[in-house]
């Protein structure tokens, strides 16, 4: 891993642009200030200037004898993790894990690091001090990358272009284009069909009238003086009810959506609550039983069928909620190929779509309050936007070595001392568990995979939210066994650019 490679991720891990020029000059200080080294024939500290840093970067140039014969001085090395700690990670994006996890990829990969440091460095960067993993690779590059190295590049590791991206179609299917879907057609759950759902419930009560009732309780009659024989001594028994509050639930949706409620429609015959004289005494000890409702078949099923009928309507309000949230939002969904023969381990992918076309959090602010209010309040807001397992492709969870976190539920008020605001931005992270920060007029969205096994493909965890559908998107992808970066591109169908 050379200076040049250490310098470009930390580039992509800034949280604001600088030049170049700014940023070499940064690094280097941990060694000029320190020592200090200044120009020849000068007291001006050294400093490299725009042409300069062009040529190191590029290649063109060593950074000077000067600087690295100064690199093990007790002074240095004493110093620079506070160095890093109070000058550069700072200016880098609040989570740095993604950062740590494509530094550590790139180092284990290096000609020069040998399975001792590679095990070091795998341990620095899964510690709680990043300052000290990026100040003991800065370390590294500065010294490793002048060292005697192989000259051949043979591998019996897959080819770069063995690790491919594909975009999911509407119909589960992998491409090698763009498909951006409305969100309304890609998530799993749409509250359209809950409606049907619920227009069934309704013609299904409905159909169970009081003359049907009255039928079935002839045929159920014979039997019922023998239950009562055996139940009687035992329970006591009322006479059933509808809630007034789930009566005004079901009349305050048919109403809104023109649905005609016959004057039966919350008969439920001659059903009875039935609760047992035990269960009486408990009760008076300060423990509840729920009554259980007693009657024909026909009358318990209509029973249950308008009980059940709020929390579909629920459901459905919230689903709809969500969609109208994001009604003008499309998504990407993503997968993964590997196609070598081999398992490949430690993939990091990196996306770059255009900024203003990426969704994020901050943009739920500009919508109805109501509508966000609804989606924070429902814990199961994450199903919505997960992309299951298919025929052609793995869910994201099988392809991790140790079980994923599981997402926290947003609650309806949030834990003491966090604003609901924050709460929401946690939970927002762990739903799109992506890595994302500014590249120019770019987004950058990365994502982690474990481990890939051979001929398989594995879908992102979650889909990508759009403001409006894209031509193209890059995408690099780095991993433990491919020995050079993979860089492609994907475009829209043929037919739509014609």
């Amino acid at each position: 891993m050379t200076f040049q490679d250490y310098f470009h991720l930390m580039k992509s891990g800034l949280r604001e642009r600088i030049s170049d020029e700014e940023l070499c000059n940064l690094l280097l200080d941990c060694v000029v200030k320190t020592v200090p080294i200044y120009k020849m024939n000068s007291q001006e500290l050294y400093y490299l200037d725009k042409s300069a840093t062009s040529k190191l970067i590029n290649g063109r140039m060593e950074i000077s004898d000067r600087i690295i014969n100064h690199i093990s001085d007790e002074v240095v090395t004493k110093s620079i993790v506070q160095y890093f700690a109070e000058k550069i990670v700072p200016r880098l994006q609040p989570a740095t894990g993604e950062l740590r996890q494509q530094m550590l990829c790139a180092l284990q990969k290096d000609a020069a690091c040998t399975p001792a440091m590679g095990t070091i460095f795998a341990a620095l960067s899964k510690a709680d001090a990043p300052a000290l993993f990026f100040a003991t690779a800065f370390l590294y590059v500065l010294t490793a990358p002048y060292q005697t190295r192989p000259t051949s590049t043979a591998s019996s590791f897959p080819a770069a272009y063995d690790l491919t991206l594909s975009c999911i179609t509407s119909e589960q299917h992998l491409d090698h284009a763009i498909h951006s879907i409305p969100f309304a057609e890609a998530i799993p759950f749409p509250s359209a069909s809950v409606y049907k759902e619920i227009l069934e419930a309704y013609k299904d009560i409905s159909s169970i009238d009081r003359a049907s009732l009255d039928e079935h309780r002839k045929t159920w009659g014979a039997a019922l003086p023998a239950v009562k024989a055996v139940m009687l001594p035992l329970m006591t028994n009322t006479r059933v009810s509808i809630q007034e509050s789930v009566q005004t639930c079901i009349r305050e949706f048919a109403e809104e959506h023109d649905i005609s409620l016959a004057d039966d429609f919350f008969d439920v015959g001659d059903l009875r609550e039935y609760k047992s004289s035990i269960s009486t005494s408990f009760q008076i000890l300060g423990q509840q039983e729920d009554p259980v409702p007693f009657g024909t078949g026909l009358e318990q099923g209509k029973y249950q069928k308008i009980q059940s009928l709020p929390k579909k309507i629920a459901e459905y309000q919230k689903r709809l909620a969500l969609e109208k949230l994001f009604d003008d939002t499309f998504v990407l969904r993503l997968g993964l190929t590997n196609d070598s023969s081999l398992a490949d381990e430690s993939i990091h992918v990196s996306l770059y779509l255009p900024k203003d076309a990426c969704y994020q959090r901050e943009d739920l602010e500009e919508n109805d309050r109501a509508q966000v209010e609804s989606v924070r309040s429902d814990y199961r807001f994450s199903d919505l936007f997960f992309i299951p397992k298919a025929e052609e492709y793995l869910a994201y969870g099988e392809t991790r070595t140790s079980p994923p976190q599981s997402l926290k539920h947003i609650p309806f008020v949030p834990p003491l001392m966090v604003s609901e605001q924050e709460y929401f931005d946690e939970v927002w992270d762990d739903i799109f568990p992506y890595s994302i920060f500014q590249h120019g007029d770019e987004f950058c969205i990365q994502l982690h995979f474990d481990q890939l096994n051979p001929k398989t493909s594995a879908a992102f965890p979650r889909m990508i939210l759009l403001k409006h559908p894209v031509d193209s998107i890059r995408y690099q992808i780095q991993s433990k066994h491919a020995p050079e970066a993979i860089t492609g591109e994907l475009h829209l169908p043929a037919e739509e650019t014609e």
